[in-house]
């Protein structure tokens, strides 16, 4: 397993309060041991959800039309509002496909709230370390190799030591990880009904007024879901669903017919926008994470496998797929900002001649080389730095307890202790 994801959110155990209050249809198999075993079929889910997410990036940042100077645009030119007539057919087809891709950071964030996270300093030690070694070898090799530069070595050193900032997600899931054990308790002790308002006044907040003011004035906070409040209500969601068994009386195809559904809904929205309002602006901002048939989407698809048949986790087949499940958050940041990889990806798309329905056939063995590749680089790195990370990671959570405990005593110091008595 790999070590940023054991650990953050159980490694894809179910927690047991999972195991005894969901109906039928639960998530794990009882082992021999009395133990529970893996969810494969939410481990297929994981591989699926960053999957998306790197098929989301190259539908957005490569596939490309061309005027008749050569001049390029990409899917992601229509955040800046203009939407030129020839390039239509190419915005219409990238967006029908990334209505379906764009599930895949919401997938995650449920996938979390799930299985829950149990707030452990070590192991968000050693993602933000991974984070800083991968950026910093990915900048070293883009150096080396000529395809970016830096204007001094003062400008290089700032751009690795703030690398956890080139990477949204992993800011935001390190701040989740902080508050999950919060989360957890708070959704424990919610009652039916106090359940049926916390749904009703986030999707409200977050999934309507956030996400509509969003496009104007983004003063709420939900960022277009790029932000630790629209995490937090989706893992909450994930969490609910695991500790109440909702819409486990379902079956898988009710549930992929509401993805279907709603992915078509949203592509309409997004077509006309594009193709008859001429607002790209707007059909861009349909992208958001807390759009809510987003959302929506988002939450059928997870349920959908959710609901699914338990398979049995002892075969080498499950055990290969649970392998490859812990190394997603790897994926991630290998693919994602990394110089060399952007140059690659559109290596392989000028191949098509321009050609729009070659380049997204070429998106699928694109995605998968790089999928494969960053998995197999990313376990030789976890055995290779293994023991290093254990012990750094051990330091910093040491640290940071030293920290606490001193930030407390001067604390009670200063302002006494809870129940008021000065100490």
């Amino acid at each position: 397993m790999s070590t940023e994801t054991q650990g953050l959110t159980d490694g894809g155990n179910a927690p047991s309060d999972a195991a005894v209050k969901t109906p039928a249809g639960a998530d794990m198999l009882p082992a021999a041991a009395g133990k529970m075993e893996r969810n494969v079929v939410l481990d297929i889910l994981r591989i699926v959800a960053i999957l998306f997410i790197v098929f989301h990036h190259f539908v957005i940042n490569n596939v490309t039309a061309y005027t008749a100077d050569g001049t390029g645009v990409t899917f992601s030119s229509l955040d800046t509002g203009v939407v030129v007539p020839q390039f239509i057919p190419m915005f219409l087809g990238s967006e029908f496909i990334d209505c379906i891709l764009i599930v895949g950071v919401n997938l995650f964030f449920l996938l979390s709230g799930f299985f829950s996270i149990r707030l452990k300093p070590a192991k968000i030690v050693q993602l933000l370390l991974k984070t800083y070694v991968y950026f910093t070898l990915g900048e070293l090799i883009a150096f080396a190799a000529g395809v970016t530069s830096y204007g001094s070595a003062a400008d290089a050193a700032i751009g690795c030591l703030t690398a956890p900032a080139k990477y949204w997600f992993v800011l935001v899931y390190c701040a989740l990880c902080i508050i999950a054990p919060l989360l957890n308790k708070f959704a424990e002790k919610l009652d039916g009904k106090s359940i049926a308002l916390f749904v009703t006044a986030s999707v409200v907040f977050c999934c309507f007024i956030g996400f509509i003011s969003d496009f104007w004035f983004p003063y709420i906070g939900t960022n277009d879901g790029y932000s630790l409040l629209w995490a937090g209500v989706v893992y909450m969601y994930g969490r609910l669903i695991s500790l109440r068994g909702f819409g486990t009386k379902r079956k898988p195809a009710f549930w992929f017919g509401v993805f279907a559904a709603a992915v078509l809904l949203n592509y309409t929205v997004v077509a006309l926008l594009t193709a008859v309002a001429r607002e790209g602006a707007w059909a861009w901002h349909m992208y958001g994470y807390n759009n809510p048939l987003v959302a929506l989407v988002s939450v059928a698809f997870f349920m959908a496998f959710r609901t699914m048949r338990p398979v049995a986790s002892d075969g080498r087949a499950a055990k290969a797929v649970s392998a490859v499940a812990g190394h997603t958050l790897g994926v991630y940041l290998i693919h994602c900002n990394n110089p060399i990889v952007s140059p690659y990806r559109a290596f392989l798309l000028s191949l098509t001649a321009n050609t729009l329905w070659a380049q997204y056939l070429l998106l699928i063995p694109n995605v998968l080389i790089i999928f494969v590749g960053a998995v197999l680089i990313d376990m030789l790195f976890d055995k290779a730095t293994h023991r290093l990370f254990a012990v750094l990671s051990r330091a910093a959570e040491r640290f940071v307890i030293f920290l606490y405990n001193l930030l407390s005593q001067i604390f009670r110091r200063l302002f006494g202790s809870p129940d008021g008595a000065t100490q």
